[in-house]
């Protein structure tokens, strides 16, 4: 799950800027790296981005375009200054 810590900004760009980076048209990567990526392209550096994952799916890509973790029993929460 992604969002944000703080309050973020309604940018037009945001999500094709996350699509692109998890399907491989710039560059292939895990699903919360995107996101953080994408957030800190986006956003001022005073906006957090977050993100929820369980243990063991944090570097998860999207189905098609890497791998997929095991899921573990507990959930890992992070955020990101932008």
């Amino acid at each position: 799950m992604t969002g944000f810590h703080t309050e973020c900004h309604d940018v037009s760009n945001r999500a094709s800027n996350f699509v692109h980076r998890m399907v491989g048209t710039w560059t292939t990567q895990p699903i919360i790296t995107a996101w953080f990526i994408a957030a800190k392209n986006t956003e001022p550096s005073t906006t957090y981005a977050a993100a929820l994952a369980r243990e063991g799916c944090w570097s998860d890509y999207v189905y098609g375009h890497g791998d997929q973790g095991t899921p573990g029993t507990s959930f890992l929460y992070s955020k990101y200054q932008c």
